[in-house]
C-alpha cells in the first residue's frame, strides 16, 4: 500500500517507505503463477483474470500512476524475496527514471542482496529499521 497510497492520493503522503512492496500487480501474477502458483489464484480471487479485467489489474498497479507520486519515497527491498520479487522495486524505480526523476534528489532506493522477503535475522532488522529512522530524520 505504500506504493499505491502515495500515487492514489498524492496530496496527503510527505514521504513513503514501501519495504518489499508490490507495484506491478500483473507482473506480480505472471511471476508468482510460475513460482508460487497459490499466490497467483489469491490475486485472481480477489481481482478477476488479469486478462478479462485488465483495466481493473492496471488501475491498482502502483506503477502505472507513478507519475502522479509527490511525496518523496524511500524504497527498500531483498533481491531474494519469492513472493514479491526485486523487479516490482526495480519497475517502480525505473519507472521514476524515465520520468526525469534523480535517485537521491527524488527518492532513495536500497536493495538488500542477503535477505528476502523483510529481514530475516536481528541484524538485518536493525540495519532497515537504522535506515528508516535516518530517512525519517532527513525527510520529516
Amino acid at each position: 500500500m505504500s506504493y499505491l497510497a502515495a500515487v492514489k492520493k498524492p496530496d496527503l503522503f510527505k514521504v513513503s517507505v514501501p519495504i518489499v512492496g508490490i507495484s506491478d500487480l500483473r507482473q506480480l501474477h505472471e511471476d508468482n503463477s510460475r513460482v508460487m502458483p497459490q499466490l497467483g489464484y489469491y490475486f485472481r480471487t480477489m481481482m478477476g483474470d488479469p486478462e478479462e479485467n485488465a483495466e481493473l489489474w492496471r488501475d491498482r498497479s502502483a506503477v502505472t500512476h507513478a507519475a502522479q507520486l509527490k511525496a518523496h519515497m524511500f524504497m527498500m527491498h531483498g533481491t531474494n524475496d519469492p513472493r514479491c520479487p526485486i523487479n516490482q522495486a526495480r519497475g517502480f524505480r525505473d519507472a521514476l527514471l524515465a520520468q526525469g526523476r534523480q535517485e537521491g534528489q527524488d527518492f532513495e532506493y536500497v536493495e538488500f542482496d542477503d535477505e528476502g522477503h523483510g529481514a530475516g535475522d536481528i541484524a538485518g532488522k536493525t540495519r532497515s529499521y537504522r535506515l528508516m529512522a535516518d530517512y525519517f530524520a532527513r525527510r520529516l
